[in-house]
Order: structure tokens, then sequence, then C-alpha cells
């Protein structure tokens, strides 16, 4: 008996090592930029998002005051977050951060239809039609386009923002853009469908196909 009681002690120590690193290995937790969206671990995010905010700054005050845009509310609530992160004893803290991790939503360009953050969007899109303007007016008068208006946001009946309806309105405003190929009808960017129709082969094909009903009816 003490043989077997001296089993089962020394069966129960062996069994709490064997739980214990499962337990103990937990991956690094991620917080995204709340500048430009970016995933940086806990630490280096302290780092990180003061210098991205700067670069914001700069890119924003070279703009004309009436293209500059004001900083949103959850920038500002973000650059509160890692002095949070410093203390690291709260229960709840690892409750917020997990919500955290989660990638912000993600607006595409009414012009060009690339995907950026909220904050990044209003740095690029006063670009992107800078840009658009610049290539409209190399084309002859009779091809020139009127100037697309940016889609209103829209809001929820509680007065959220509608991120959901906002993305489809932008992307539909983008596809209005689009060009259509004089070969094969494709769409393309205003400033790509030039490139594509130097070696697109849709109009052969089209010919191609009209010759051989001319052969089957005949």
């Amino acid at each position: 008996m003490t043989n077997v009681s001296g089993d089962q002690g020394a069966k129960l120590p062996k069994e709490n090592p064997i739980e214990t690193p499962p337990v103990s290995a937990a991956k690094p937790r991620s917080v995204p930029c709340s500048v430009c969206g970016r995933l940086f671990g806990t630490k280096s995010i302290k780092f990180h998002e003061p210098q991205c905010l700067k670069k914001w700054h700069l890119q924003n005050d070279h703009l004309p005051p009436n293209e500059r845009e004001p900083m949103y509310r959850d920038t500002v609530i973000e650059e509160s977050q890692p002095q949070k992160l410093d203390g690291a004893a709260s229960i709840p803290e690892p409750e917020k951060s997990a919500s955290s991790t989660r990638k912000p939503p993600m607006f595409p360009c009414y012009l060009c239809g690339r995907l950026f953050s909220v904050n990044s969007i209003y740095i690029h899109e006063p670009q992107c039609l800078k840009k658009w303007r610049a290539e409209n007016d190399k084309l002859p008068p009779n091809k020139r386009r009127q100037e697309p208006l940016k889609p209103d946001i829209k809001f929820t009946p509680d007065g959220k923002i509608d991120h959901r309806a906002t993305t489809e309105a932008n992307w539909l405003s983008h596809l209005e853009q689009l060009v259509p190929c004089r070969n094969c009808g494709r769409t393309f960017n205003p400033d790509r469908v030039g490139v594509h129709e130097k070696s697109c082969k849709g109009q052969s094909f089209k010919r191609m196909q009209q010759d051989i009903r001319v052969e089957i009816l005949e």
C-alpha cells in the first residue's frame, strides 16, 4: 500500500509541468497605428505612432488651407493608449487590447479605388485628385470629363458613420470614372487605358469572330 501511494504522489507533480507550457506560450499582441493602420507590438507602437503622426501633420500642412483635414477623435483616443499599456497591471486591459487588434475600416478612394485607412485616405485623395486633373487636362477638349464629386459620408439612423454604405458610394463613384477600351470594351483607370490599348488585340479578335459568322452563314 505504501508503494502505491508513493507512485500516485510521484505522478501528480509530473502532470503540472505538462499543462503549464501551453498556457504560458502566448503570441505577442499587436496594436494598429491610428494614423496609417499598420500593426505594431505594444512597445513598438509607442515609438512609431508619434513619428507617423508628425509625418501626417507635415503632409497635411503642405495642402492648401481649404483641403486640410482635422485629426479624427479616434486618433486622439489611440494616442492615449500607449500610456495605459505602461501599467500592464489591471485585468481589463487585455480585453480592451483584444478589440484593438481588429483592423481599422478601410475606405476606397472615390477616384482610383485603392483602399486606405480613415486618416490615410484624407491624405491620399487630394493628391489623387491633382493627378486626375493633370491626366484629364492632357486629353483633347472633346474627351475631357467632368470632375467627379466626392460622395458624402453616409450615417446610420443613430448618427454613427455607416462604413458599408460609405464604402459602397465611394466604390460606385470609382466605377463611374473608368474608361472603356476602344478595342475590347474592358474598363480601366484613365491613366492606364492608353497603355492597355497599345497592346490590346480585342479588335482583331472581334473581326475574327465576325469573319467566322460570315463563313457559317455562307
